[in-house]
């Protein structure tokens, strides 16, 4: 199941998520939850588990490709928007799990700067990245025009 997220529609200009911080993070969550095929409010076990192929053996996993939208909005809330996505990168590095994770950013050293520990133990595979170049005034306009 494809779930597309744009983190700019969850993080208020304060930083938050309707309220408290950990509520953009929680709807994440639930964004992966429904596409394992869990209920909302899923804890982060239960979806860790769904889509883990060696828990348990019954029951259909459901692949989950996850694609984050702005990414660098979830540095907003501290320290849960930076724990987040170090979890949804170690999911997306584990061959165990039914689980792909696509982040997209506005800075191209997005993962140097602020997820250094990527890559070591425990914290998900360095990612590879693909840096698109940037549109022209021509391409703006054409965007503008179109919305």
């Amino acid at each position: 199941m494809f779930k597309f997220v744009n983190v700019a529609h969850l993080v208020d200009a304060k930083g938050g998520g309707g309220g408290d911080k950990g509520s953009a993070c929680r709807q994440v969550l639930n964004n992966i939850a429904e596409g394992a095929g869990l209920d909302e409010g899923a804890t982060e076990v239960q979806i860790r588990n769904k889509l883990n192929l060696d828990h348990g053996k019954s029951g259909y996993k459901h692949p989950v490709v996850l694609i984050l939208d702005e990414i660098d909005l979830l540095l907003k809330l501290k320290g849960a928007g930076s724990t987040l996505l170090y979890t949804l990168f170690e999911w997306a590095s584990n061959p165990n799990y039914l689980f792909t994770f696509v982040g997209v950013a506005n800075t191209i050293d997005f993962r140097s700067r602020y997820l250094s520990k990527l890559g070591s133990d425990g914290e998900g595979a360095v990612p590879k990245s693909v840096i698109f170049p940037s549109y022209d005034t021509t391409q703006i306009t054409e965007i503008v025009k179109q919305r």
